[in-house]
């Protein structure tokens, strides 16, 4: 059996969300493209990506990660807008945008980012962009289609409440990635 896991802490969409996501995908997927959907019911917005950790440090991280929301309360969240990372040029990430609560993800991500940086986890590189990633661009490939059709639509949710935050260990597969839930920690504050 294998002792490490590969892990990110995360916090989950709704299903009803998961459905709008997938109404607007469909689309955009009928599009000859090079680009690896993400499927909906995978969605999630990241806030630390921790890579391959010992098993036996999933209670730390669960308590480390309760420790953070103690403080923090639950907040409302709405999706709105797409684009692409770096940019409609050359993009390698097509996304949906955080429109309300950006700021408190912003706020929990960076409490996070404290917090296992104490642990031994290296702080990210680059600013916290909240986001959720529709796909992954692997060429050139139709990608100037699949942007001008998601710059013609719309994409925007009622908002909806986060509660709490989750761990995940993520198992590579040909496939596409199978996230398995390690824990959940409610936020408190």
């Amino acid at each position: 059996m294998n002792s490490e896991i590969r892990a990110f802490i995360a916090v989950d969409i709704p299903p009803l969300v998961r459905e709008r996501i997938r109404s607007f995908q469909l689309p955009l997927r009928a599009i000859p493209a090079d680009i690896k959907w993400v499927r909906p019911e995978n969605m999630h917005v990241t806030l630390k990506f921790l890579g391959d950790i010992a098993a036996g440090r999933v209670p730390e991280i669960l308590h480390a990660i309760q420790d953070i929301a103690v403080s923090r309360r639950p907040f409302r969240v709405s999706l709105c807008g797409t684009g692409a990372f770096p940019d409609g040029s050359r993009p390698r990430v097509l996304w949906i945008g955080i429109e309300n609560g950006h700021a408190a993800l912003s706020r929990l991500a960076e409490s996070i980012e404290q917090k296992f940086a104490i642990l031994g986890f290296e702080r990210e590189k680059r600013a916290f962009s909240a986001h959720l990633t529709l796909g992954r661009v692997r060429s050139r490939e139709g990608f100037t289609e699949v942007i001008a059709a998601m710059e013609r639509r719309v994409f925007q949710t009622d908002p909806y409440r986060i509660e709490d935050v989750v761990l995940y260990g993520s198992e590579l597969k040909p496939s596409g990635p199978v996230y398995t839930e390690l824990g959940r920690v409610q936020l408190k504050g």
